[in-house]
């Protein structure tokens, strides 16, 4: 588990982590496994890159999945 998907969890107050990986990125989809975050879904023609649609790997954690309670959004007034 990654201390700093904590702090951005507890600091920031994010409810959602996400990242978006290319299929043929490897390094970053290890990267992604190792700190933490769960393979979600493939999203297909997701961006658009080198004048075509990519497909691409979603990969997520939530606090619960860190460890942590879930709290309500803060609303600024």
């Amino acid at each position: 588990m990654c201390a700093a998907l904590i702090a951005v969890c507890e600091t920031l107050g994010y409810h959602r982590i996400e990242a978006a990986i290319n299929l043929d990125n490897h390094a970053s989809i290890a990267l992604a496994q190792a700190v933490g975050l769960q393979r979600e879904c493939l999203r297909r023609g997701f961006y658009y890159e080198d004048d075509q649609w990519v497909d691409h790997l979603i990969y997520v954690a939530l606090p619960t999945d860190l460890g942590l309670r879930e709290k309500p959004p803060e609303i600024a007034l």
